[in-house]
């Protein structure tokens, strides 16, 4: 299960790179972003989620070893 799910992760994180590279790489106007902020609130909220998640696993590996106090 967790192989399945580490490559949804992965799928996700290559869908929210591309959709990074077709919005701000090369010249945009402020009319084609303000039709995308639904998709950048979207990218955001989870790019967020990720970044948690991940940080709340590497904290319990990192201090997993060591005693408390």
């Amino acid at each position: 299960r967790f192989a399945e799910l580490a490559a949804e992760v992965f799928v996700v994180l290559i869908i929210l790179y591309r959709l990074y590279g077709n919005l701000f790489q090369g010249l945009k106007s402020i009319d084609m972003l303000n039709s995308q902020a639904v998709n950048l609130s979207i990218a955001c909220r989870a790019l967020s989620t990720i970044i948690e998640v991940h940080g709340r696993h590497f904290k319990r590996e990192r201090f997993a070893g060591e005693a408390p106090g």
